[in-house]
């Protein structure tokens, strides 16, 4: 739609099935230049989100990607500017199961001039990956569509000018991993009053749904303070069930409740919400969240007595920092530490597993 400065701006309407215009709503970029949009797609919950380009200062013409809510409210904007500060414009978009965002197009860049380029966002609009081609020629190589299947691969396809300066389709499949979104709180971690948990590094095993349980694939990320990480799995598969196992340094090893699945290589898993999220209902309630045991300081599957001991020492020795006898992740190894081993070894607590 052409604005009242003679520039030309997206525009998103929403009809009903009757047609009737329910809303209408415009993005203009920073430069009030001429901003198009190429492609729309909906999600499950009936968000909206356009791709197209749009004239910004500085960067000039940018890959735009916006999303409204049902109602046509801006929840965000991601643009993406080529190295070139040229013409960067995508072209298609599409969504999987899970609400990330593939948008594809050509992009501009100072040595390879244009290229395919394909992001991918989450449902948030924080860029998991970008990906480029540029056939060897550094000429024109423009992206026209995208789609996800069901195992999460990622096809692409469009044009790109061959040596001999004509044009040939292309089309190229990424393979993603498998991405797990899950919840874990600490114990001796998580301040229930504040409902936020001293953030830490959690191991995350894939094990086979059947005896023996065999590890298939493994992942490492932080928390936040919700307790909240991204782990990626290289090996997993869409087709089997897996066991979520949580290792972290000085608590209980913790399993879910039974076989999980990805989805178009995503799943999303809570082991806060209730204590039948782990197996053997082998979490601990604070507050309204339920925890991961603290205390295995040696690791040996159980909190007991040599737990204690090792706690026990260093606070005899006034250990401080990053210490595995740091239940509460104070820096102090102290008698609040030794509180919370206490009561979990006088508790038998120890690994429940199939």
């Amino acid at each position: 739609t052409k604005s009242l400065s003679s520039a030309y701006d997206v525009i998103t309407l929403k009809y009903n099935s009757s047609g009737v215009l329910q809303w209408a709503v415009t993005y203009d970029g920073t430069a009030h230049g001429n901003d198009e949009g190429n492609a729309i797609a909906t999600d499950a919950q009936g968000n909206i989100y356009v791709a197209g380009s749009s004239k910004n200062a500085v960067t000039n013409i940018d890959y735009s990607t916006l999303k409204y809510s049902s109602s046509g409210v801006l929840q965000w904007i991601k643009n993406y500017n080529g190295s070139a500060n040229s013409i960067d414009k995508a072209n298609a978009i599409a969504l999987d199961v899970a609400g990330n965002v593939y948008i594809t197009g050509f992009c501009n860049d100072v040595l390879s001039n244009m290229n395919y380029c394909t992001i991918k966002y989450n449902s948030i609009g924080k860029q998991s990956w970008l990906k480029k081609y540029n056939h060897i020629d550094n000429d024109s190589d423009k992206a026209t569509s995208v789609k996800v299947d069901t195992e999460g691969n990622v096809y692409v396809t469009g044009t790109s000018k061959s040596l001999e300066g004509k044009k040939d389709f292309c089309t190229i499949r990424y393979k993603q991993d498998k991405m797990l979104e899950m919840k874990s709180l600490i114990e001796g971690l998580y301040d229930e009053n504040l409902n936020s948990m001293i953030p830490d590094t959690i191991k995350v095993l894939l094990r086979n749904n059947s005896s023996p349980y065999a590890v298939e694939d493994s992942a490492v990320s932080a928390t936040d303070v919700n307790g909240a990480a991204s782990y990626y799995f290289h090996n997993a598969l869409n087709t089997t069930d897996y066991y979520l196992v949580i290792i972290h340094r000085n608590s209980i090893e913790t399993w879910s409740a039974a076989g999980c699945k990805f989805q178009s290589a995503y799943l999303n898993y809570d082991f806060t919400s209730s204590s039948t999220q782990a197996y053997g209902n082998n979490l601990k309630q604070k507050g309204s969240k339920f925890c991961i045991y603290s205390g295995d300081v040696n690791r040996d599957f159980a909190i007991d007595l040599s737990d204690i001991t090792i706690i026990f020492n260093d606070v005899g020795q006034f250990a401080s920092g990053y210490n595995q006898s740091d239940l509460n992740g104070d820096k102090i190894v102290d008698l609040s530490d030794l509180v919370i081993c206490l009561n979990n070894s006088s508790n038998y607590v120890s690994v429940i597993r199939p």
